[in-house]
């Protein structure tokens, strides 16, 4: 169901979670009128208190307390779907609030009968009809979670490939009103292949929550450090506050992180495994896309190559407008070679359009008109990381009317990657890079270019 759009589940599913919440939170408010007592578990001195009498052991309850706080890592991972205001509603009024009542109603419950303490949960249920209600609204409430994971790897990606970081990928606009809504058709079976590994592999939650718990740990983690970054090096935060933060929250996450350690080795290696898997595949790309760069500069030509070619008359110059996605205007690009070398022509007119992606979400910045020369002009259009660059579009905006966009050609160059044993590229990294390059989504989709009026010629590169 996801390619039907995050919105249309959203109708569905939001009822499903609302119910979920205030159902676990009034069952934990019922149960807590039998001790309320518990509501003293809010004060941290109790937390303080067992971590200077009981030393190391505290490690190894902090590895099962994570789990009580790792859903909120989820509401973050969908920042790219639904904003900030909407996930701090959700938590500070719907999710966080019903989240405590449960849980200090469990806690009242272990305290009414400690036999209950393998089912704690399921133990606020009133009776067995209820409990079989129970059941099956958390089965709903569990398959529904995973959208938090499922949407936010597809704003991930998206935006990794948004920064060079990864291979572009086949993206679908799912909504009209909201551009954060994709679905990536790729991601989405990668996820869903994955998924039923792990189940096989782990055959049980009780054996999958040790590796759930280091993964989300590694996550707090890094995302601590990446923000304590951001906020000195960019926010201009002052430098005792960024102490502060790094201090409180940093030291916390290194805590849970050391905690969940110690299940290495009963399959908190798995999300090890993955993680450098990944990371892996993003050097693998970003080295690959260097030497890329690198081969392009030594195969360039100046403009002035280009106009000899038309005084000559080897070059026949046609009544026509060509675009050309390019990542920099002082050289030809390389579909204008291409098509000298193969077609012996060139468009009379030519605009250059560059896409630079910017180091923010979303960018307000005017497309820039830069006059080449007296065929071709530069159009720079910038673009946030999170953003769906529509060339086109933005083209129209610069400096084309519609008509003249509607009887433009856009050609692009297909690039085929040769990589022979003294090449940059070598082994499995020639490998991987030119499947990664070889599968990558075409420019034409990528950029939503017209696809009947878009020239594609292929280009052999020896890296």
């Amino acid at each position: 169901f996801q390619y039907k759009g995050t919105g249309r589940l959203g109708k569905v599913f939001g009822g499903v979670i609302l119910l979920w919440f205030f159902t676990i939170g009034l069952l934990g408010a019922l149960a807590m009128r039998k001790h309320p007592e518990v509501l003293q578990a809010l004060s941290p001195t109790y937390a303080i208190d067992y971590v200077v009498h009981h030393g190391f052991e505290t490690l190894v309850i902090m590895s099962s307390v994570i789990l009580a706080v790792t859903g909120s890592e989820s509401l973050f991972a969908d920042l790219g779907h639904f904003g900030k205001k909407p996930i701090r509603i959700g938590w500070f009024f719907i999710v966080m609030p019903n989240l405590v009542l449960c849980y200090l109603g469990q806690a009242a419950n272990a305290i009414d009968d400690p036999a209950n303490r393998e089912n704690l949960f399921f133990s606020l249920a009133p009776n067995a009809t209820f409990q079989i209600y129970l059941v099956v609204l958390a089965t709903a409430a569990t398959i529904i979670a995973s959208q938090a994971l499922i949407t936010g790897i597809q704003s991930l990606t998206r935006q990794a490939s948004m920064l060079g970081l990864f291979p572009r990928v086949r993206i679908i606009h799912t909504s009209e009103t909201e551009r954060g809504q994709i679905y990536v058709p790729a991601i989405n079976a990668i996820l869903a292949f994955g998924s039923i590994l792990l189940v096989i592999n782990f055959r049980t939650s009780e054996a999958l929550s040790d590796a759930y718990s280091l993964a989300n740990a590694g996550v707090m983690l890094i995302t601590t450090t990446a923000v304590s970054i951001i906020a000195w090096k960019r926010w201009k935060w002052p430098l005792p506050f960024v102490i502060a933060f790094i201090v409180i929250l940093g030291l916390l996450d290194l805590a849970f992180f050391t905690s969940t350690l110690t299940k290495l080795i009963h399959g908190a290696w798995v999300p090890l495994l993955i993680a450098l898997g990944v990371a892996y595949l993003l050097w693998v790309w970003r080295k690959g896309q260097n030497a890329l760069t690198r081969a392009l500069a030594r195969d360039k030509h100046d403009w002035q190559w280009l106009e000899d070619g038309v005084s000559s008359g080897e070059v026949i110059e046609t009544e026509s407008l060509g675009i050309f996605l390019s990542s920099e205007a002082d050289r030809v690009p390389q579909a204008v070679v291409s098509q000298v070398q193969n077609l012996q022509s060139v468009p009379h007119r030519m605009i250059i359009a560059t896409v630079v992606t910017d180091d923010v979400p979303y960018t307000k910045r005017e497309a820039e008109v830069h006059k080449i020369n007296h065929r071709a002009k530069q159009v720079i259009i910038h673009t946030g990381f999170m953003e769906f660059p529509n060339v086109p579009e933005q083209l129209m905006k610069a400096c084309l009317s519609r008509e003249d966009e509607s009887l433009a050609t856009y050609y692009l160059s297909t690039r085929k990657i040769v990589n022979p044993d003294t090449g940059e590229l070598r082994g499995n990294t020639d490998k991987i890079f030119s499947f990664l390059h070889r599968n990558s989504a075409t420019a034409s989709d990528y950029y939503q270019l017209p696809e009947d009026r878009v020239i594609s010629l292929t280009v052999q590169m020896n890296l």
